[in-house]
């Protein structure tokens, strides 16, 4: 562990802030790509569905190119395993439902239900946490974090 440089998408609220929070505690060196600063973070403010903006965003601070609607994560995720193997970790992390106010602005239809079982996103950025204390050389590769009770597949 070091002050290696992290990006965090999302990382201005919900789950994205919980995991820049929990890194940064790690002693890592959290930087925020959201639609919204970052206040506590350094950040790029970028909406990451504008490929263009989101490369030049990572390109500006030293990374690689991480820009993929969340239809292709599963595939470029494995592919940058693949590609990246021995040189960079690489780790999927799919989390299910959590409290945060992704759903604020949603149709009730769309909204969790008054019984959901959701996460903290803190509980979710200490699991990402862990993936990152791996030894050199051992990585998590796929990572389905969701609340014990979780109805459907997050």
């Amino acid at each position: 562990m070091g002050a290696e440089r992290m990006i965090v998408t999302g990382g201005a609220s919900g789950l994205g802030r919980a995991v820049a929070a929990e890194l940064d505690r790690e002693g890592w060196r959290p930087f925020v790509l959201d639609r919204q600063p970052a206040a506590a973070f350094p950040h790029a403010v970028v909406d990451l569905a504008d490929g263009r903006l989101a490369e030049a965003a990572v390109r500006e601070h030293d990374a690689t190119a991480c820009c993929a609607a969340k239809f292709g994560v599963v595939g470029l995720t494995r592919a940058l395993a693949a590609e990246l193997a021995g040189r960079v970790g690489v780790t999927l992390l799919v989390p299910g439902g959590m409290r945060t106010a992704f759903f604020d602005d949603r149709a009730d239809q769309y909204r969790p239900g008054p019984d959901a079982m959701l996460n903290d996103p803190a509980d979710v950025a200490r699991a990402v946490a862990f993936c990152l204390r791996q030894p050199p050389g051992c990585e998590i590769r796929e990572l389905v974090v969701a609340p014990s009770r979780e109805p459907s597949w997050p």
